[in-house]
């Protein structure tokens, strides 16, 4: 049995209670929760829904996104965050990348072999660390290739 009163429609539309009209199914996406069946609300307002729920949970995904990885509590970063200064543990910049007119968080960087953490680092920091392979002989190589071919 439905929670809710239950919504005649005409074929090929569905009730959406954002819009408090039925509209046509394919302003729906597929549940990801309900196999093969459709959303409760219509792609605008599920996104509404979805944003307004992230933003009061940010904190709460945050934690069990740590507990989940790396085993540990949020409470890693904020003293990470603290014994670095807020800064990056290799270039020492603060984060200053824009998202949603908030400055993001440092990234938990992290042994991909171990998982064990090993300190914030900024986003640029980070994605290079990644696109090495975090193999020492190719940053070495990096390096090197800086240090001959650019002037400093």
């Amino acid at each position: 049995m439905g929670r809710g009163p239950k919504r005649v429609t005409e074929p090929g539309k569905k009730w959406c209670p954002g819009c408090k009209t039925a509209v046509d199914i394919s302003l729906f996406t597929f549940s990801n929760k309900a196999k093969g069946k459709l959303t409760s609300y219509c792609k605008v307002h599920d996104a509404e829904r979805r944003k307004k729920y992230y933003t009061a949970h940010t904190e709460q995904m945050i934690n069990r996104m740590y507990r989940y990885n790396y085993g540990t509590e949020a409470d890693i970063y904020d003293r990470l965050f603290e014994e670095q200064r807020g800064r990056c543990a290799c270039c020492g910049s603060t984060e200053t990348r824009q998202y949603q007119a908030k400055t993001r968080r440092l990234a938990l960087d992290h042994c991909h072999n171990t998982g064990r953490v090993r300190g914030l680092l900024c986003r640029k920091c980070n994605l290079a660390l990644g696109y090495l392979d975090e193999d020492p002989e190719k940053i070495r190589l990096l390096l090197k290739y800086v240090e001959e071919r650019c002037l400093l």
